[in-house]
């Protein structure tokens, strides 16, 4: 949703996690800190900021980690400004979902590791539409786990508690028509849910929120070769609208709904015969 302008400006991302995309051109940000981890994706331009005593240049593409408490500042790199996405994660939910009482310390604060660059992506890349809490919880996970990985942590192995990702499972099949939460499936299984999520893509080989995706694609190609209409199947099955719709099923399957539709439609016609 780049503005074409070299004015300075923000744009506040839907959603109750705090998202925006900023541009700077003449603003500096003088020396401050965050009681928060900051996570910054740079999308244009160069992104200088001074950071544990030293100076650090940001790209496009690269990812800008802040540690909470740490002193730093920001300003543009060239005089054509730079423009990146951001959002603050507080120390809580980022112990928590790493699993550790010991907070992950990044000392670069400039990462291109692409593992962290896919979950910045995920958390901040559609500031349009707002995250869902399974789509937000299997983003911040996915940075808790890079983190971690970062700062050199090791995971300790555990048991996975199957009891619990059955029951689970169970939940998201029986309510796919509601607004599935982490803190329904933390609910009805009786587990924490951030290891709830480790367990379950540990069992199904995917997260709860794309479990959820996928079950409701199933649904919605069911309908869709019921002969109803593409918006109806897109309310119907949990997207907010038609073009998330579009976009999700084009992810999952590689088609349009109507690409895939046509398909499926001549799937049972008569093979030509091979013979000259």
């Amino acid at each position: 949703m780049a503005k074409q302008t070299t004015s300075n400006w923000i744009y506040r991302g839907a959603g109750a996690l705090p998202r925006y995309e900023v541009f700077l051109s003449d603003i500096v940000y003088a020396p401050h800190r965050h009681d928060s981890y900051t996570l910054a994706l740079t999308l244009d331009g160069v992104q200088r900021f001074r950071y544990r005593g030293a100076q650090h240049h940001s790209l496009s593409g690269q990812v800008v980690v802040l540690h909470p408490d740490e002193i730093h500042d920001g300003q543009a790199g060239t005089e054509l400004g730079f423009r990146y996405r951001a959002c603050h994660l507080t120390p809580e939910c980022i112990q928590a979902a790493s699993h550790s009482p010991t907070l992950p310390f990044l000392k670069a604060g400039v990462y291109q590791d692409p593992t962290l660059l896919k979950a910045t992506q995920r958390l901040l890349w559609d500031l349009q539409t707002p995250l869902s809490d399974l789509a937000q919880h299997e983003a911040i996970l996915a940075i808790a786990q890079s983190f971690s990985t970062l700062a050199g942590y090791q995971a300790k192995s555990k048991v996975v508690n199957m009891h619990a990702v059955q029951q689970a499972k169970d939940y998201i099949h029986a309510h796919l028509d509601t607004d599935i939460t982490m803190g329904d499936l933390e609910r009805v299984s009786a587990h924490n849910r951030w290891q709830l999520a480790r367990d379950f893509r540990q069992c199904l080989g995917t997260s709860p929120h794309r479990y959820v995706l996928y079950q409701r694609l199933q649904q919605a190609c069911q309908a869709l070769m019921a002969g109803q209409q593409q918006s109806q199947v897109a309310v119907a099955c949990g997207f907010s609208d038609q073009s998330h719709f579009h976009r999700h099923f084009k992810q999952c399957y590689g088609l349009t709904p109507k690409q895939w539709l046509g398909l499926h439609q001549a799937e049972n016609q008569p093979l030509h015969s091979l013979a000259s």
